[in-house]
Parts: structure tokens; C-alpha cells; sequence
């Protein structure tokens, strides 16, 4: 039988079919790496730290994890908006050092290193990241 879906976020269940895929790897056996993009939205006010998940859903298994917790040319970029058609508006980068892959939910920032969660210092806030560049 084959069962054949575009939903990879789906929890594994006894009623629902998923795969895990084997991790790709070049000929001398070293994992393939590059960038991922994940998306967080409607992150409530607050917030500091979200698991990333590339999930529309905010479930399913943590995919893609970081090749290690010390990415310095990682980059976390917030808009304030988005349209219909996907344009982006009022960006800000957060500065690298105000970000980590970590668990700040009880521990403050930097938190406890986790390359399933991203810890941003002062939380998923556009308009923090703004003033601190100045806008």
C-alpha cells in the first residue's frame, strides 16, 4: 500500500501514517547542511521563547535542527506585516547576540541551550527590536 500526503507536521499516531525520512549525506558521509527558514506568527505578546517547528499548525516534531547551538551567521528577522501575496513589510533584525537556541521559559536569557527552541532576550516583540536599532 502507499499513503501519499504533503502534510509533514503530523504527529505519529496509531491512526495516522507518517515516514521519517533518512537524513541526506554527501559521499564521505558528513550530513548535508544550509539554511532552513521557519516561521513564527501570531506569537503572543510576551513570548520568548518558541520550538521550531515547521508547522503551520504548531505541532509535530521538531525538524531540522541547528547543526550546532553556535550559528553566528544565523540570522532572525520580525516584520510587523504580511500580504495576501506573501510582501513583508517593517522588518528588523534581531542582533545576533540578543537571540540563542534555547529554553528561556525558566531560566532567563540566555536560557539553557536547546536546538529545538529559539530564546529571543526581549521576547518575540517587533517594536522592542525596532527601538533598539533606532527606529
Amino acid at each position: 500500500m502507499l499513503v501519499s500526503g504533503w502534510q509533514g507536521d503530523v504527529m505519529p499516531t496509531a491512526a495516522n501514517q507518517t515516514i521519517t525520512a533518512p537524513i541526506a549525506r554527501r559521499a564521505d558521509g558528513s550530513p548535508v547542511t544550509g539554511p532552513v527558514l521557519a516561521r513564527f506568527v501570531d506569537v503572543a505578546a510576551g513570548t520568548t521563547t518558541m520550538s521550531i517547528r515547521l508547522s503551520s499548525m504548531r505541532s509535530g516534531p521538531p525538524v531540522y535542527p541547528p547543526a550546532g547551538l553556535d550559528q553566528k551567521t544565523a540570522t532572525l528577522t520580525m516584520f510587523a506585516t504580511e500580504s495576501p501575496t506573501g510582501a513583508k513589510g517593517g522588518a528588523a533584525v534581531v542582533a545576533r547576540a540578543a537571540w540563542a537556541f534555547a529554553d528561556c521559559r525558566t531560566t532567563p536569557y540566555p536560557g539553557v541551550p536547546d536546538p529545538t527552541l529559539i530564546c529571543v532576550k526581549d521576547g518575540f516583540d517587533l517594536a522592542e527590536h525596532a527601538l533598539s536599532r533606532g527606529q
